[in-house]
């Protein structure tokens, strides 16, 4: 009987060696997983700031592109209005002294020939055939101009979808972390009932091997083979026992091989679990009080010992107390009963908190795929506003040096004008003087040659300034059409997983069923 309470009791603290493994195991994996969650967070939070940022530069943007349509608008009129004028001008002038040169040369009758009156007629027509392709030439600017700024808004409409894509995927991101709470209060709860069933299976074992254990060898002789039958029994639940809990080390030893491949990748989940750090604290606390019992209870068996050894000596006066041994063993087979079933839900409590650390685990895992992909598609959307940054930047100063020109242009005209309205004064004043007039018009036609091949200069400086603009925006294009197709990659990436989580959670679900169809048949 002796070796036999023995073996129970080193069966007993093995059982609970074990269970404070796995205990000690399953709280390392709680706070590994603590701080995965953090990191997460901390990436979720990185990832809005830089939404908030992204948000800002294009409202900037689109400031900008409006001072742009307006600038651009205020330009075309004026130098509309401007060339009008100056072309009006220039027509009035060009009739005026060309009929005054007429009258007065047949009222002079100096006998020019003709070939002089046709380079007259020439000289004549050349400053409007100059300010026509000045005309021309603005026109064309402002034609460039013009689709620059179609081309900006093309562009801002690209990123204005892609910035409603990420509002999208940032939703998603924030659903689930709603369902990784939920999961986590569904494991706090978990581990309570968890906790409170241990208890309860600790105070049931204390009060079996207290109340009847006391007075059971007083009446071995009459009931050796029941005892014997209950000892078995006995054995047999604590073997089977020790087979599940090894059964269960060993699954999370497994789990704990997963998490630890899976480590380089979940690197950003901390900060969400700080509750249950203090709970898993207060199961530390806790633990060493479970390690007192547990030694409590390998004294209280030496005292049963002892006891046991003066039952021996005092067997006369157990013979008295046979109907008490018989109550305490029925209450004992009782209690037997109940803590049996005790272990089962206990057992039924550890497989569904397995499973909803798998299903965990998967989640926190798609969720760090997630937010990398997240993270590339941000890098690169960055790469392309500060692209869009730039052109703004280069637009602006186009716009501002060819307002300058422009300004510089009208002046010039303005000088122009003046000044060939000052020798149209002299011109009429002293065009008896035919000499004097003809190097006037010489220096005339030298001033309208050289103004024309200024404009030539500047159509020249427009054109490459128009290659230049079309070869930004064929970059612009072009870098757009990347981020479609990184866009549409990380979709359909994202699809598929989104169908493989799908079916590994209906695995799940019909492994569940299936054992707890044969838990039910084993129960009855």
């Amino acid at each position: 009987m002796e070796s036999g309470i023995d073996a129970l009791q080193k069966k007993l603290q093995d059982a609970v060696d074990s269970r404070e493994v796995t205990l000690h195991k399953a709280k390392e994996k709680d706070r590994h997983h603590c701080e995965q969650l953090r990191q997460l967070k901390d990436e979720y939070n990185g990832v809005l700031e830089c939404y908030k940022a992204k948000e800002e530069e294009k409202a900037e943007l689109i400031k900008c592109v409006k001072e742009l349509q307006s600038l651009v608008e205020s330009r075309e009129a004026i130098n509309k209005e401007k060339l009008v004028k100056v072309v009006e001008q220039k027509t009035e002038e060009l009739e005026k002294p060309g009929s005054g040169d007429w009258v007065q040369e047949d009222w002079v009758d100096f006998a020019i020939p003709d070939t002089e009156i046709s380079q007259h007629g020439s000289f004549a027509e050349q400053p409007s055939q100059a300010t026509s392709e000045k005309v021309r030439s603005e026109q064309a600017a402002h034609m460039d101009l013009e689709i620059q700024l179609q081309v900006c808004q093309a562009s801002l409409s690209l990123k204005e979808t892609e910035l409603l894509k990420l509002n999208k995927e940032l939703d998603t991101l924030r659903s689930k972390e709603k369902q990784i709470d939920a999961l986590s209060v569904e494991l706090d709860a978990l581990r309570q009932k968890c906790e409170q069933a241990e208890a309860h299976a600790i105070m049931l074992k204390a009060e079996l091997e207290e109340a009847p254990v006391e007075s059971a060898v007083i009446a071995l002789q009459a009931e050796v083979d029941e005892f014997k039958q209950f000892l078995k029994s006995k054995n047999e639940e604590i073997i089977d026992l020790s087979q599940q809990l090894s059964e269960q080390s060993f699954l999370l030893h497994k789990m704990q091989e997963t998490v630890l491949e899976k480590d380089q990748l979940i690197a950003f989940l901390q900060e969400e679990w700080k509750a249950e750090q203090e709970k898993r604290r207060q199961l530390e606390s806790e633990s060493p009080q479970i390690q007192k019992e547990g030694k409590e209870n390998g004294a209280k068996l030496q005292q049963l010992q002892r006891k046991l050894q003066a039952a021996l000596v005092s067997r006369k006066e157990a013979l008295k107390e046979n109907i008490t041994l018989k109550e305490g063993l029925a209450n004992a087979e009782k209690l037997r009963s109940e803590l049996q079933a005790k272990v089962t839900t206990v057992e039924a409590d550890l497989i569904i908190l397995s499973t909803e650390k798998e299903k965990l685990i998967e989640e926190v895992d798609r969720t760090l795929l997630e937010n990398q992909s997240l993270g590339a598609s941000c890098e690169s959307l960055k790469l392309a506003m500060d692209s869009l940054l730039n052109e703004k930047e280069k637009y602006k100063l186009k716009a501002n040096g060819a307002k300058e020109e422009a300004e510089k242009e009208s002046r010039r005209w303005a000088e122009k004008l003046q000044g060939m309205k000052e020798e149209y004064e002299t011109l009429l004043k002293s065009y008896e003087n035919v000499s004097d007039e003809a190097e006037r018009v010489r220096r005339v036609l030298e001033a309208a040659r050289q103004e024309r091949q200024e404009s030539a200069a500047k159509t020249r400086a427009h054109e490459t300034a128009k290659q230049e603009a079309e070869k930004a925006a064929k970059q612009a294009q072009k870098e757009v059409d990347t981020l479609k197709e990184k866009m549409r990659k990380f979709s359909k990436t994202k699809q598929q997983k989104i169908m493989e989580v799908e079916e590994e959670n209906e695995k799940l679900r019909e492994e569940l069923e299936t054992k707890a169809t044969k838990e039910k048949q084993t129960l009855n």
